[in-house]
């Protein structure tokens, strides 16, 4: 008995002692390298077919993202968005401000406020440094390092990169970003009920939409999202009749 809980307890005292590492390095890090581990696959997204360089998409999420920015208190990042023609029903924020909303996502929505609620909730994980944390977590500290003095492969961190935009936040990471979401959206004077409706009807799809595919628990974040106090008072763009994307 002894022996099995000595052999049990070794691996998860060595995971644990890793995850400890990581989240110090990650923590220790100035925040411009956040952005420098990210740019490699966010130059390749910038070249993608799938980008929408024109049209009411991008016009759109430009133009919404404004109180949402604004809002933001002595931020460290300078944010770049960035709209794809993809159908599924997602978006995601890489390590340094990079975010990346799917055309599925914007023709899903009913309001403004349940874009902005998204976004808010994403710009929380850029804000909090939950992507760099876990990056660091599935690089290892050596190859963080190797990067930072320009020794490193930079197509092993591109594929990383693109793995950790598969990979599900923990639940103590999600409420963190709602957290930190709603109050940013109260900052912001938006009406946190956009939020609700919005993981509240995808959570009732028949099919799971990608987005809840990485961000686990929508029951929970929509009863947070409710109970939240606030009130749309800032100016957001109307919805557009049809959504372009060039």
């Amino acid at each position: 008995m002894l022996l099995g809980l000595v052999i049990v307890g070794v691996p998860l005292g060595l995971l644990w002692l890793a995850y400890a590492a990581s989240h110090r390095l990650a923590a220790a890090l100035p925040a411009r390298f956040d952005a420098e581990l990210a740019r490699p696959l966010w130059a390749q997204l910038e070249r993608s077919p799938e980008r929408c360089r024109s049209g009411s998409a991008p016009e759109y999420v430009g133009a919404l993202v404004q109180p949402l920015l604004g809002a933001l208190k002595d931020s460290q990042f300078e944010y770049q968005f960035m709209v794809v023609s993809d159908p599924a029903v997602n978006a995601f924020a890489l390590p340094g401000g990079f975010v990346v909303v799917n055309l599925g996502l914007l023709q899903a929505a009913e309001s403004g406020e349940e874009v902005a609620g998204v976004l808010a909730h994403e710009l929380a994980h850029v804000e909090l440094r939950h992507g760099s944390r876990r990056l660091v977590r599935m690089l290892g500290s050596s190859v963080v390092l190797s990067w930072l003095l320009g020794t490193a492969d930079p197509g092993v961190l591109v594929s990383v990169l693109r793995e950790l935009e598969n990979k599900r936040h923990d639940r103590g990471e999600e409420a963190d970003a709602d957290t930190e979401g709603l109050a940013l959206l109260a900052r912001a004077g938006i009406s946190p009920r956009g939020m609700a409706s919005f993981f509240e009807r995808m959570a009732q799809q028949p099919s799971l939409p990608e987005l809840l595919s990485t961000h686990p628990d929508p029951g929970a974040r929509a009863t947070r999202a409710s109970g939240a106090a606030g009130r749309t008072t800032a100016q957001l763009p109307a919805l557009p009749a049809t959504w372009t994307c060039e």
